[in-house]
């Protein structure tokens, strides 16, 4: 019994190694990256790229620069959504189980920009796969994140431009596809934002919203914060 496990031991070392290096060849990281490129395409509908992207499987953690994600706006226009930096550390959990459970992500030089015409149409794209109801509760998507930093970033819309920073823990995102429209909640138990000349205190949140490529409504939204809360 001793030499069988012993024998057992070394073979999942050299099995762990093994994988190890397949996940650190440049093979394996061109079809994470095209994994990635083809998950974010299919859950926006816009088209998606990414500069550079490397995995270190040791860390379980990715980093990419200049994701970039174009929605419908012209050619000679900003993105829809462009990153400078972002780093992301997977969770072992995720490894288990289909829900996507990330310990971190932390990205550096967001910039959305949204515009819109006079008839409310804006250059967000809309979902290539329509659902049925009951097809978008089948393809329910559960997000984790342990802690969201979003730092030196901008939200423009229709060029008016607002710079903010975000931080937020134990974030949770929960969104279906549904005819069309994307409806889901986002929770969070501690959310700090901040721009050059306003702050908010740490607040507590959870909230409900649905996004088309016509309009992005928050259904409900509860908050408390300091002894205070409120609800909409």
């Amino acid at each position: 019994p001793v030499r069988l496990t012993i024998f057992l031991v070394e073979n999942l070392l050299v099995l762990a190694l093994a994988l190890l290096v397949v996940m650190s060849s440049g093979w394996f990281q061109r079809v994470l990256e095209r994994r990635i490129i083809s998950s974010l395409e299919s859950i926006t509908g816009g088209r998606a790229e990414i500069g550079h992207l490397r995995f270190k499987p040791w860390l379980l953690q990715i980093t990419m620069q200049k994701l970039v994600i174009h929605g419908s706006e012209g050619s000679s226009e900003p993105p829809l959504v462009s990153v400078r930096d972002i780093e992301v550390g997977v969770s072992p959990v995720q490894l288990l189980h289909r829900q996507l459970h990330l310990r971190h992500v932390d990205v550096d030089g967001l910039q959305v920009h949204i515009r819109s015409d006079s008839n409310g149409i804006s250059n967000l794209p809309r979902p290539r796969v329509q659902t049925s109801p009951q097809q978008g509760l089948a393809g329910l998507m559960d997000l984790s994140i342990g802690r969201l930093t979003i730092s030196h970033s901008a939200f423009i819309w229709n060029d008016q431009a607002e710079p903010v920073e975000l931080n937020t823990r134990d974030l949770a995102v929960l969104l279906r596809l549904t005819q069309g429209h994307y409806n889901g909640t986002v929770s969070s138990s501690n959310t700090t934002i901040r721009s050059s000349e306003w702050s908010i205190p740490p607040i507590k949140l959870n909230s409900r919203f649905e996004l088309s490529a016509k309009s992005f409504v928050f259904s409900s939204f509860a908050w408390q914060t300091r002894g205070m809360s409120g609800d909409a």
